[in-house]
């Protein structure tokens, strides 16, 4: 019996040690490998998130670039999967916000469009601005940070531990400046999905051209990236200082460089002194750079939207028009952004109003009131000159006001836009003066053909302190000296260098000819000439060219040649 209780008493521990096995399993599964399970669910959806925020990014570039809206699927929170041994903790959640408002700065910066400049005149262009931010709440996941998007940036950020970057930046590249502003007003912590609207508020339709003042150009903007990766990666190949490490690197009493390595930021300061900290670039002076400026809002937003600043002509300034004849003009309503309105209204009219008629939209008159622009943003006005006129040429303006008519009216105004068109009466026509051609910026220097020829040359001066760029050439209008009672004409001229072959009262054709400051540029054509026994230039032929200066300023020079 005794060898019988023996075996009992031994089953019942076996059975005790096995239970507390069990247990002692039990519970280092539930302490080591749970967590640890757990831990590779939140590294998995600290990735997924990650993906997602710079999926938010790219779609908040297609918004300010394409006009198109999109809607981004947040996954904040994260849910363990179900275990048939162990306990899982309650799902790990997320908070999504978008930041208080910060100040971009553009300064120093003017435009010598006439319309452009008259709001990129120097003086600081302010823009406020928000960022975008997820941080999680993980039960064991630690490293990771809060990831954040920042115009165009978007990144990790670990705090004193430094940022990571999920994309690069558009902030400058070259001499293209990007400002993708952002506004909404967006704060949640939960554990499920979150649908993120993205919406244009003002869509990027055309870059602004300026040049600095005095003083070089500085561009602001506000980040909690921290200042080397700035200038050791996301500004890799735009500083001037390729070795800079920090801002202080890069600090130089002339900004100047050769240009021909790419980069056109001379220096940058970082000034930690706030939160969020502010990033300025300094851009090399005496070049034309091209900002591009949109507005986008993340989740709800109520702040009202953009109105118009300032008015600018597309395109029809500087031609020219023969009696009875019509052109066409496109003005464009702009916002702050530098981006078209539609459904602006404004007034157009004449000065003088004797010279003809404008028409829009089927309302003709030599003042209209109250016209709306299109979709685009455009006002296209059709100018009707008059039948006849006492001289030639005769010089029109097409004004346009964002006030309530032209009382007071001032052409520099931010409010207003003048298009100048010549009317001609070619047998009118005095070919000895050039009073219409511009008197200062780039001039008409000489304009010689070589006789027994149709090789036309005219020299143009830049009388300024800057170089000038003709990007932009348009043959407009020929009058040719009678012939046994035929009148000469001319189809087309062709530019030389570089060779374009610009149509009679065609379109402008794209060129890139530098003048430099106090030099002069001679362009050659070759002009065809038809309906003369010589086919030939000859001692009283007129001809006008349209000229597209930097890509924003168009002139208009009358050309009578003279015999070398």
């Amino acid at each position: 019996m005794q060898g019988g209780t023996d075996r009992g008493v031994s089953e019942v521990l076996g059975g005790i040690l096995v239970f507390a096995i069990l247990v002692s399993a039990l519970g280092v599964y539930q302490s080591v490998a749970v967590p640890n399970a757990n831990e590779d669910v939140e590294l998995a959806h600290s990735q997924e998130i990650q993906g997602d925020m710079v999926e938010l990014r790219n779609a908040v570039r297609r918004s300010a670039s394409a006009g198109t809206g999109d809607t981004v699927g947040l996954r904040l929170g994260v849910n363990y999967p179900p275990r048939t041994l162990g306990l899982n903790p309650s799902s790990g959640s997320g908070t999504f916000r978008t930041t208080g408002p910060a100040a971009v700065v553009v300064a120093n910066a003017q435009s010598d469009a006439a319309d452009v400049g008259d709001v990129w005149n120097g003086t600081n262009r302010t823009y406020t601005t928000r960022a975008v931010a997820f941080t999680p709440e993980y039960n064991y996941y630690r490293e990771a940070g809060t990831t954040r998007i920042e115009g165009t940036v978007a990144y990790n950020d670990f705090g004193d531990d430094g940022a990571v970057p999920l994309s690069g930046q558009r902030l400058v590249d070259g001499r293209e400046i990007t400002l993708v502003t952002l506004e909404g007003d967006l704060a949640t912590s939960q554990a499920t999905s979150l649908a993120v609207d993205v919406e244009p508020v003002s869509v990027s339709r055309s870059t602004v051209g300026v040049r600095n003042t005095s003083d070089p150009i500085n561009v602001t903007v506000p980040t909690r990236v921290p200042e080397e990766v700035w200038v050791t990666d996301l500004l890799a190949g735009q500083l001037d200082d390729p070795g800079a490490t920090t801002c202080a690197d890069t600090r130089t009493d002339d900004p100047t460089d050769d240009d021909t390595d790419g980069a056109y930021v001379a220096q940058c300061v970082y000034d930690d002194s706030t939160t969020p900290a502010n990033l300025t670039l300094t851009l090399e002076p005496g070049t034309t750079y091209r900002f591009d400026v949109a507005r986008v809002s993340v989740g709800p937003s109520d702040e009202p939207e953009p109105t118009p600043e300032y008015i600018t002509v597309v395109s029809g300034d500087g031609q020219s028009v023969p009696e009875g004849g019509t052109r066409e003009v496109v003005f464009e309503v702009r916002d702050e952004y530098d981006n078209p309105v539609p459904d602006a209204e404004l007034d157009v009219g004449l000065s003088p109003i004797t010279q003809g008629s404008v028409s829009v939209n089927g309302r003709e008159n030599a003042t209209l009131s109250d016209v709306t622009t299109n979709d685009d943003g455009e006002l296209v006005v059709t100018y009707d000159a008059p039948g006849e006129i006492s001289s030639s040429p005769v010089s029109v303006d097409i004004r346009t006001t964002l006030a309530d008519g032209f009382d007071g009216y001032d052409e520099s105004g931010p409010g207003n836009a003048t298009a100048d068109i010549r009317v001609i009466n070619a047998s009118k026509i005095n070919r000895t003066t050039t009073a219409f051609n511009p008197e200062i910026g780039l001039v008409l220097e000489s304009t010689t053909f070589e006789s027994g020829t149709t090789n036309l040359d005219i020299t143009f001066n830049n009388t300024g302190s800057e170089g000038r760029e003709i990007t932009g050439i348009r043959y407009a209008f020929f009058f040719g000296e009678s012939q046994n009672n035929n009148r000469a004409i001319s189809p087309y001229a062709v530019l030389q260098s570089p060779n374009r072959n610009l149509t009679l009262s065609g379109s402008t054709e794209s060129v890139s000819i530098v003048v430099p400051p106090g030099a002069n540029r001679t362009l050659e054509f070759d002009v065809e000439i038809r309906n003369r026994s010589q086919e030939e230039i000859e001692q009283g032929d007129y001809f006008v060219f349209s000229v597209l200066i930097d890509g924003e300023r168009r002139e208009t020079y009358f050309v009578a040649p003279t015999a070398e």
